[in-house]
């Protein structure tokens, strides 16, 4: 069963690195924090880490250059 909610969005984001640098951790870690950047609404959630049993709604990719 997928959870959903009526007017609730779910956004999966992937990021790709096409520095041809190695990002470290703790740098990847909080570029994906969404909480930091009050992105997550009374009404979307961003994740970064697809969960099972979400039936997201968007998708967005984040290319680091």
């Amino acid at each position: 069963m997928m959870l959903n909610f009526k007017g609730f969005d779910y956004v999966s984001v992937y990021t790709k690195n096409e520095t041809n640098m190695i990002i470290p951790v703790r740098l990847q870690n909080d570029l994906l924090d969404f909480s930091t950047l009050e992105l997550n609404t009374k009404w979307t959630d961003y994740l970064s880490n697809k969960q099972k049993g979400i039936g997201y709604d968007y998708g967005m990719a984040i290319h680091f250059r």
